[in-house]
């Protein structure tokens, strides 16, 4: 939704500009991570221990916030390359 032509208060955030709030937020988040590591590794341990099934589930979702995650690429040959023939590979 656009400003009104009389908004004396500016033009609102750049395009791309990230929200000083999340960014602290994340920023506060990530030290008390950091400062948790231990646990954590000795709570995924634990987890194995009593139950694989739900430590390979935690560690799926613990994983989705580390490791990006795969987009579908559509492979189209008449986009400028040719397929390789290996009928003439020996």
């Amino acid at each position: 939704m656009p400003f009104d032509k009389n908004n004396k208060q500016g033009k609102g955030r750049p395009a791309g500009a990230k929200n000083q709030t999340s960014k602290q937020a994340k920023e506060l988040y990530l030290k008390v991570i950091e400062g948790q590591s231990e646990h954590i590794e000795e709570a995924f341990n634990e987890l194995r221990k009593k139950d694989v099934y739900q430590y390979l589930n935690t560690l799926n979702k613990f994983a989705s916030y580390v490791i990006p995650k795969l987009t579908e690429q559509e492979i189209n040959p008449n986009k400028g390359w040719t397929p390789i023939d290996f009928s003439t590979w020996k």
